[in-house]
Formats: structure tokens, C-alpha cells, sequence
């Protein structure tokens, strides 16, 4: 175990040393595989290691890593236009982590009515900076660090404590559409109207934290979209930069000039790792298919909660979900995460003596998240012994690839011809490995194809996506062009180019791969296994990370054989 004496002891630690990570699996330092249900509280949504959110640290990291806000970045600028597009259509102040944002707005809202009260409610946990620790109303949190900021105040999370609190002195209402960290507690509709309505009419901005809650996490892209009532000011965070730290504010017309030039400040926000990071991290949390996943599974997830014994109310929406447990029961809620972790290798959190709180991946691998608890009486798993290459090599039951096990699949990037092969292998993949399929078909200019049609076909098939990329111009002016000048054959005087189609295609289903989130490539290539190779090979040496399902794989196959 780590020597962790240097640290001041500000938390209190489990003692894991987690040292890799993948979608929601985690490795400890000896090879032990946990399943993650906390996701580093709410932050890791896109799962572990998510390569989409890798490729674009990287590639940002090797051109540059950090100006500092004296200048612009093209990251900083693209990311606060999609974010305020996204919700509250004005502009956007980066911070460097959600008690950060909240500082901002809270700042921005005093800014606009001087000396006006902050009004925030029970339960409520907004940062432990001091404006933000003054706008949480937890005596244990705010005691040792007292006295706080003047001139905030918190009420009962009614319409009739917060409609008497609300002033013509007030100058922000800061809350929660879900209240995270005391124990995943829904803040009612007409609760927030009320606010609404109040802010309205004593002129005071309306702050929603959504750092915790926010990006997906409930099934929408932002919690307020559930009621409708929509705020004055956004805070992000956690989930926003896939694990880097990043936050923000996110403001109407209103507030779009909030600041001035020397009104606030960062040294590190908004800079171009974590803005491209967050850029990526948009790109999947916004898709509507996973957002109506999360829906969907989170329901499930709460009806399984609600069976289980000892189990008195399951709270929250979407993947941020809490189990209040029996108080009567001997063994409080912080221990059982312990023995969870110990003996299940699941990694859950308490907020409290009798609350668990689950935060799962966001895009998650269904395998992992259908497996069966263990009986609590079990002894733990021993690590799972990884396969050789001379096992991976031999026949498999059921055959598949030898590339790619069923327990490794999540997401897969299908090469999509939308004729009978691929279409079977679109099924064939949904069953055999319980996996997701992005359709992926590229055009290279054959003739005779209905694009419309082949997509269309795919998501009927249950493909959670289908994507047609024309490649034409590349595939004649960077592949068949230098081939053709360069007089260019292989074999028995074949011409080059009608060997390229492949590793062309191959470098797209990466690309898309990424993008989306898959974990694995496959294709329905034959014939003398020449095409197999290409695609393969290119696929190893672009993406070594991705596995690739190819179910026919015969060697020494003729070309006028049929395949049966």
C-alpha cells in the first residue's frame, strides 16, 4: 500500500490504491478488478479512460498546454459557445472546479444589486470556499471555519419558506434541482417555480448548481430541462472535463456581461487540455440516444433498489440515485461501502449513517452493469488470470474473433455494408456479446447504393447509431491518384489502389470509434483473408487500444469457396 503519510489527513480514504481504469471497471494495485458505481462523485460520467476524451487530452496536450487567460485559445472559445447554445443562450466564465463556479455567480449576482442577501435552503451543499460554504447550510461544514460571509441566509426547500425569503433585498437564490451530496433529494417542481416566480419579481438572479447534476446525469443534458423553470445562472462542473478539473458559469442575456475586466479571475481556467476534454465529453453526453438510456435504466436501477432488503426509499432520477436504508439495521451505510469494496469489489458511497448513493458511468457497458450480485456470505473473487496470446488464438465457444472476448465488448464500431452479411452481424453482435452497435458505412463510390436506405436499415436493427461518411474525394485524390502516377501493383499485377479501400475504411472506423465511444471495430471481410489483414493491421497500428470481432477467419479459405 501506498505511504500516504505525507498528505494532511483531510479526507477519509478507503485503503485502495486504484492504479487503471476502463468504461466502469478499476484496477487496484495488485490486479483486482472493482466495479465502479461512485464514477470519483459524479466526475469520471463518461466512464474510465473513455477514448474520445484520451484522444483529445493527448492531441491538445502535444500542441499546447496552457497560455493563461491574457489570451485566447480555440478550445476556451468553442466550448462556452456550446455550452451557452446548449442552455441558457449567453456567455460563459470558466473556473477550476464547481465550489469555483459558484463563487462566480455568486459574485456576479452581488455585482448586479450591491450588498444584496444570498437566500439558499436546507440540505443544500454549494463548495467549501467561503462564499460557497456560506451557502451551505451544514452546521458541521460550517462551524470550525466560522465567522462566514454576511448576508446569507437559508429556509425550508417549501414555496412558503422561500416565497417569504425572497426580497427586494435579494440578490441571488442559489439550489440545487437535485441535492447531491446530502443524500440525492429532489427539489419539487413547484418549489423551483416558486423561486422563479419570487426572483422575478424582487429582481434577484436565480443561480441553479449544477455541478453535481448536471451533463447527463439525470437523463437530460441539464436537470432544470425536468421542470422547465429555467435559471438566471448555471454552475458546472465534475462531469465536465471527463476528470480534468475544469468548471463554469454559464449565463443568460442578463448576466452576459456579469464581469468586467478585473472583476474575477483564474490562472488555470479555461485552459486547452481541459476545454478539449470537455468538448469531447459534450460530444457523448449530449447524444439523445444515451440520455434516453439513462432514463430508461435508471428506473430499472431504482425498481431492483426497491426490492432489495433493508431498503426503505430509493431518491433521485436518472443515474443519481440514493437508498435509504433501514436505520434499525446494525451495520451503518459507511461500513457497508466498506465491505462492499472488500468483498463485492463494487465502489459505492454513503452521504450519511443510513444513505447510499450510487453515481454510475453515464455510458456504461450494459455486460457490467447486468452483473448478478454475489451472496454477501461469498469469499471474495481472486483477480481474474488475463488470457495468453496462444489461448486467444485457439477456437472459441461461442466462436467470435479471436480478438475480442464477450466479457471485453461494450460498444461496437460496425463496418456496415447493409447488405445480408453485415446486417446479420449487427444481430449476431447485439446477441452473442450483449453489446451496443454504431453503424458505420463508408462511401468510396460504389455504384448503385442508397445511403439513406443502408442507415436507415441499420437502425432498425436496433444500431443505437448509423453513420455514412463520403469519402470519395480522399480515397481518389490521396489513395488511387498517387497509386495510379506511381504505377503501383502487388501480386499477380494487380493495381495498388484496389488494395487501399481497406486501410481507408479502417482509419474512418477508428476515428468514429473514438468519437463515439466504442471499445471494439468489427467487419464482415472474407475471401482470401487479404481484406482481414488490412483492416486489422491498420486498426492495431492506429488504435492498439480498440478490439476488433471478425467472426470469419479461415486462413487457407479459396476465393471460389463458398462460405457456408
Amino acid at each position: 500500500m501506498i505511504d500516504g503519510s505525507g498528505l494532511v489527513p483531510a479526507y477519509a480514504r478507503q485503503p485502495i490504491q486504484f492504479v487503471r481504469g476502463e468504461g466502469a471497471r478499476l484496477w487496484d494495485v495488485e490486479g483486482v478488478e472493482y466495479l465502479d458505481l461512485q464514477t470519483g462523485l459524479a466526475v469520471n460520467s463518461v466512464g474510465h479512460a473513455h477514448p474520445a476524451v484520451v484522444a483529445a487530452i493527448t492531441e491538445q496536450a502535444a500542441r499546447l498546454i496552457h497560455v493563461g487567460n491574457l489570451f485566447h485559445t480555440a478550445p476556451a472559445a468553442a466550448l462556452a459557445l456550446r455550452l451557452a447554445a446548449s442552455s441558457l443562450g449567453g456567455r460563459v466564465h470558466f473556473a477550476n472546479s464547481g465550489t469555483e463556479a459558484n463563487e462566480a455567480a455568486l459574485k456576479m449576482a452581488r455585482k448586479a444589486k450591491r450588498g444584496g442577501d444570498v437566500v439558499s435552503v436546507h440540505r443544500g451543499f454549494h463548495g467549501r470556499t467561503y462564499g460557497s460554504l456560506s451557502a451551505t447550510p451544514q452546521e458541521a461544514k460550517q462551524a470550525p471555519f466560522a465567522p462566514l460571509v454576511p448576508g446569507f441566509f437559508s429556509v425550508a426547500p417549501t414555496v412558503e419558506a422561500l416565497t417569504a425569503a425572497i426580497g427586494d433585498e435579494t440578490a441571488a437564490v442559489i439550489l440545487e434541482p437535485i441535492q447531491g451530496e446530502s443524500g440525492v433529494y429532489v427539489l419539487e417542481d413547484d418549489v423551483l417555480r416558486a423561486a422563479r416566480e419570487a426572483c422575478d419579481r424582487h429582481g434577484a438572479a436565480l443561480i441553479f448548481d449544477e455541478v453535481q447534476v448536471g451533463l447527463g446525469r439525470t437523463g437530460t443534458l441539464w436537470a432544470y430541462e425536468h421542470s422547465g423553470v429555467v435559471p438566471d445562472l448555471l454552475t458546472v462542473a465534475k462531469a465536465l472535463g471527463g476528470g480534468l478539473p475544469i468548471g463554469a458559469v454559464i449565463t443568460n442575456e442578463r448576466f452576459a456581461e456579469g464581469f468586467e475586466p478585473g472583476d474575477h479571475g483564474s490562472t488555470f481556467a479555461g485552459g486547452p487540455v481541459p476545454c478539449s476534454a470537455a468538448l469531447a465529453v459534450l460530444d457523448i453526453v449530449g447524444d439523445p440516444a444515451l440520455l434516453a438510456r439513462v432514463r430508461d435504466a435508471g428506473e430499472r436501477i431504482r425498481h431492483v433498489l426497491a426490492e432489495l432488503p433493508a431498503v426503505i426509499e430509493v431518491r433521485g432520477r436518472g443515474f443519481m440515485l440514493a437508498a435509504e436504508l433501514d436505520p434499525s439495521r446494525a451495520e451503518p451505510a459507511t461500513e457497508l461501502v466498506g465491505r462492499a469494496l472488500r468483498e463485492e469489489r463494487l465502489v459505492l458511497n454513503a452521504t450519511g449513517p443510513s444513505t447510499l448513493r450510487l453515481l454510475p458511468p453515464l455510458d456504461h457497458h450494459r455486460r457490467r452493469a447486468r452483473r448478478r450480485p454475489r451472496p454477501a456470505h461469498a469469499s471474495p473473487r481472486p483477480p481474474r488470470e488475463p488470457m495468453t496470446d496462444d489461448q486467444l488464438l485457439q477456437p472459441h465457444e461461442p466462436a467470435a474473433s479471436y480478438l475480442a472476448r464477450p466479457d471485453q465488448v461494450g460498444r461496437v464500431c460496425l463496418l456496415y455494408s447493409g447488405g445480408l452479411d453485415t446486417s446479420v452481424m449487427l444481430k449476431w453482435i447485439q446477441d452473442e456479446y450483449n453489446a451496443e452497435v454504431v453503424a458505420l458505412t463508408i462511401n468510396l463510390g460504389q455504384p448503385g447504393e442508397d445511403y439513406d436506405v443502408v442507415r436507415e436499415k441499420a437502425l432498425r436493427l436496433g444500431a443505437i447509431d448509423s453513420r455514412v461518411i463520403d469519402a470519395r474525394d480522399e480515397f481518389a485524390n490521396e489513395y488511387i491518384v498517387p497509386a495510379i502516377k506511381a504505377n503501383a501493383n502487388y501480386g499477380l499485377n494487380y493495381p495498388l489502389f484496389t488494395a487501399l479501400g481497406r486501410p481507408l475504411i479502417a482509419k474512418l472506423a477508428v476515428q468514429v470509434a473514438r468519437e463515439t465511444g466504442c471499445d471494439t471495430i468489427a467487419h464482415g471481410c472474407t475471401g482470401k483473408g487479404n481484406d482481414q489483414v488490412r483492416i486489422d493491421g491498420t486498426v492495431a497500428t492506429l488504435a492498439p487500444e480498440l478490439k476488433i470481432i471478425a467472426p470469419v477467419r479461415d486462413w487457407k479459405m479459396g476465393r471460389e469457396e463458398e462460405i457456408a
